[in-house]
């Protein structure tokens, strides 16, 4: 069996960070292509999504980042706007049926995360309403796919979730922001 082990210990983790290792792993650019070919078409408001992968140095070690550029004109969205435009890739690019539970299974949480730190109810996003999550949550379970690691186990050690604060919609929180507690609290992490 193969072991897929991801490590935020020490600088946390996001969806680019994840997708930018994956690739420095090894997987091919061309998914993020195509997903950032496809989003525009297949969820209102995004103009076009560009992806950059640099090779970075720090504290003596190499490592890859990524940079996702998008130009949208929508303040925030509701989680159904997301469920639908995986759907529409899905048909698209003839998406696998781990790729596609991968990226409700996150959507999911993302939304459980947001209700509860919202009070319950209905919730919509604001930040996470990105085409940006939207290319982490279907490039992520792609580039695991294409690795062969699809069937591997996959362990997250507990992420490192720093300190101070942070701009969001709803004004300047603390860091990490509410919905990240929420997810961690969530997946029994420790925060």
């Amino acid at each position: 069996m193969n072991l897929l082990v991801i490590d935020p210990s020490v600088s946390g983790i996001s969806g680019d960070m994840l997708i930018a290792a994956l690739v420095d792993l090894g997987a091919s650019c061309k998914w993020l292509k195509l997903l950032s070919e496809e989003i525009p078409s297949g969820l209102a408001g995004v103009e076009e999504i560009h992806v950059r992968f640099k090779e970075v140095h720090r504290a003596g070690l190499r490592a890859k980042t990524m940079r996702v550029i998008v130009s949208e004109r929508v303040g925030e969205r509701e989680p159904q706007e997301l469920y639908s435009a995986i759907e529409k890739l899905a048909d698209k690019l003839s998406l696998s049926s781990y790729v596609i539970g991968s990226a409700r299974d996150t959507l999911r949480l993302l939304e459980e995360a947001e209700a509860r730190v919202h009070g319950g109810g209905k919730s919509h996003f604001h930040e996470l309403g990105s085409a940006d999550t939207l290319l982490d949550i279907v490039g992520a379970p792609l580039l695991i796919e294409e690795l062969g690691l699809s069937k591997a186990r996959i362990v997250a050690l507990p992420p490192a979730v720093g300190s101070g604060a942070v701009g969001t919609s709803h004004g300047v929180v603390s860091a990490p922001a509410p919905a990240t507690l929420e997810v961690l609290r969530i997946k029994g992490l420790p925060s």
